[in-house]
């Protein structure tokens, strides 16, 4: 994960560019957020994702 870290770290010195931590909100370890293929998200899981990308969003402006 130290990858995800140095990403955000990057984005983070983007002006106009949001980084969402998912992985913050969606433990990779709980199977009730993603589809059997462990890679894609179900229904809710998207909607979880959803609402932080628009937190987000309107946090920033």
């Amino acid at each position: 994960m130290l990858y995800l870290r140095a990403l955000a770290d990057r984005l983070d010195a983007v002006a106009g560019v949001v980084h969402v931590p998912v992985h913050d909100a969606i433990a990779p370890s709980d199977p009730s957020f993603h589809d059997r293929d462990r890679v894609h998200p179900k229904v809710n899981g998207s909607a979880v994702m959803a609402g932080l990308r628009a937190y987000a969003i309107f946090a920033a402006r």
